[in-house]
């Protein structure tokens, strides 16, 4: 996370006279700042020094306060297949053919997430993330369901940010499969069947409020919102209100 302490070094240092050209500074994960923090940050952004240049990456222009995205240029760069990655990774590692294919997938069409990626660690997420899905939808193991979600809060291996992102991802996977697309495109391919199980369980209205949720939850964690306390309430929110699929299950 992007603290105040560094972006008040970088608004110092911005206005010292460079040796070359210009100064570069890059403020990777910016998305991480809190709004508060945000709002400081602007001061630089609303008069730059002109002999410095300020890049600041986000995986989405909506994870940043539309006050910072309006004072900057935009640049998106949009992922590459599948097949691309698959080739960077058999060139830049050793890895076996099964997880190049899995790093590949899970990576989302980032090379350098794919080099870096844990594939194992990164797999074990999602089938996590997943179980936690399932229990909620289901309302059943409700002590077991919180014993996930604690262990989840207290992971430090990956940020909060990442964590709710795996679930984004099936949430995704999930609205393709309930929304009965002839050929849905899994971002989690690797969970298919568990996947199209949990989509005879729930239906559209159910996922749709479980991204709301995890959208108030990701705005939250930026206001220090316990996390734990969150990911709680909002697994027993989605268990207390079944969707219609659920209903006529059970």
């Amino acid at each position: 996370m992007l603290r105040i302490g560094q972006l008040r070094a970088v608004q110092r240092a911005a206005y010292f006279q460079p040796m070359g050209r210009r100064r570069l500074f890059i403020l990777d994960g910016a998305e991480t700042m809190r709004w508060d923090v945000a709002n400081v940050f602007l001061k630089i952004l609303e008069e730059p020094p002109g002999s410095a240049t300020l890049i600041l990456t986000a995986p989405s222009p909506y994870a940043l306060l539309p006050t910072i995205v309006s004072r900057c240029l935009q640049f998106h760069f949009a992922p590459l297949p599948q097949a691309a990655v698959e080739k960077i990774l058999k060139e830049k590692t050793a890895r076996k053919a099964t997880d190049v294919k899995l790093a590949a997938q899970l990576a989302e069409g980032s090379p350098g997430l794919a080099i870096e990626m844990d594939v194992t660690a990164a797999a074990e997420s999602r089938k996590n993330a997943l179980r936690i899905l399932e229990r909620a939808a289901r309302g059943q193991g409700f002590a077991q369901l919180f014993a996930d979600t604690a262990a989840l809060a207290k992971d430090r291996e990956s940020s909060f940010e990442d964590q709710i992102g795996v679930f984004y991802g099936l949430l995704t996977d999930l609205l393709e499969l309930t929304s009965k697309i002839k050929e849905p495109v899994l971002r989690n391919a690797n969970l298919a069947k568990e996947l199209e199980s949990l989509g005879k369980v729930v239906d559209s209205a159910w996922v749709l409020r479980a991204i709301a949720g995890f959208d108030e939850l990701y705005a939250g964690a930026r206001r220090n919102l316990n996390r734990q306390l969150g990911l709680d309430a909002l697994a027993a929110s989605l268990a207390q209100a079944p969707s219609g699929a659920a209903e006529r299950r059970f």
